[in-house]
């Protein structure tokens, strides 16, 4: 498997994520949530995966290192709800860094899933209603 290309559609990294090994499940399960939770938040511009699970070195253990952008003028009403928006990608059992105005996230999830999660800001610009994947 080879990293994933810049400016993927969305059906495109739904694709991608459901051609995953079996042994990574859990994680695809939540990089689709986390692809639903920021098609869904307009404040959200482009979603990224980054690490071994992008290049596809994954394995059962490995964490999912995440970006959002975030568009300028949402992004501080986005850093205000960054661990709701956390919550709605699975249950967690712990969140670590949850601070006010914090744009990282430390997520261990009840089904052993490890999100990174961090929010980078972006020029806001019209883009179709659903978040781009990257």
């Amino acid at each position: 498997m080879t990293e994933i290309p810049y400016h993927r559609q969305l059906a495109d990294a739904r694709e991608w994520i459901n051609g995953l090994p079996r042994d990574v499940a859990a994680q695809a399960g939540v990089l689709t949530r986390l692809l639903e939770e920021a098609e869904n938040d307009q404040r959200i511009r482009a979603v990224s995966l980054e690490g071994s699970m992008s290049r596809g070195g994954a394995d059962e253990l490995s964490d999912l290192d995440t970006r959002i952008w975030v568009a300028d003028d949402d992004f501080d009403s986005m850093l205000a709800d960054l661990p709701s928006f956390a919550r709605t990608v699975g249950v967690p059992l712990d969140i670590l860094f949850e601070t006010p105005g914090s744009h990282y996230l430390f997520v261990q999830y009840v089904d052993g899933v490890q999100l990174e999660l961090l929010a980078l800001r972006t020029p806001k610009q019209p883009v179709p209603s659903a978040a781009s994947w990257f």
